[in-house]
């Protein structure tokens, strides 16, 4: 497969997938004050310039990650849906690109990224369309997995070519325990 059809492709199943999830509605349940509203107050202090808000029995039960994630949003002025969309696209194409050494094939590449991009739960309305940590999940533990395999597949390396990956893994890993605070 030639490179520019092979780039065409991903880019076409890119915009086909924001195609089919971006009139998704968005809700929140305000009466659950362990996790919707819980997040949505936490972002709202930040953007104050008060951190995570009062210091009470619920500002550390869960991680600070996913509303650092919607203030992010916020302030890029993207749609919460979109942005958790985006970031699970990207951890597809950063897997495709870490498995370039075993794929020795476009075609595979590209089946095994239409297979994950249109994977059924990130249509999920009752996960991905709630404001919940849940759909920031699966992106992240495939973005620590795609760089374990990447550095593993590159190894022994030459200490630059993998700073990309563990500076990824490094990365993935913080925002994966700051997400899920539970243990393994």
């Amino acid at each position: 497969m030639k490179q520019k059809l092979y780039i065409f492709l991903i880019i076409f199943l890119i915009a086909l997938k924001i195609f089919l999830v971006r009139n998704q509605p968005v809700f929140a349940i305000v009466s659950s004050p362990y996790d919707d509203y819980h997040f949505l107050t936490q972002a709202r202090s930040i953007l104050a310039g008060d951190w995570l808000g009062d210091y009470n029995q619920l500002t550390l039960i869960k991680g600070p990650f996913f509303p650092l994630w919607i203030v992010f949003t916020f302030l890029l002025g993207m749609p919460l849906l979109l942005s958790e969309q985006l970031l699970y696209i990207l951890s597809c194409l950063v897997l495709i690109v870490a498995l370039r050494p075993i794929l020795h094939r476009r075609r595979y590449a590209l089946i095994l990224f239409c297979t994950l991009l249109f994977n059924p739960f990130t249509y999920d309305a009752g996960l991905f369309t709630r404001v919940t940590r849940d759909a920031l999940y699966e992106s992240l533990s495939l973005l620590v997995f795609t760089c374990m395999v990447a550095i593993f597949l590159r190894r022994p390396p030459p200490p630059r070519q993998n700073l990309v990956w563990v500076i990824g893994l490094g990365f993935s890993l913080s925002a994966s325990a700051l997400t899920r605070e539970e243990t393994v």
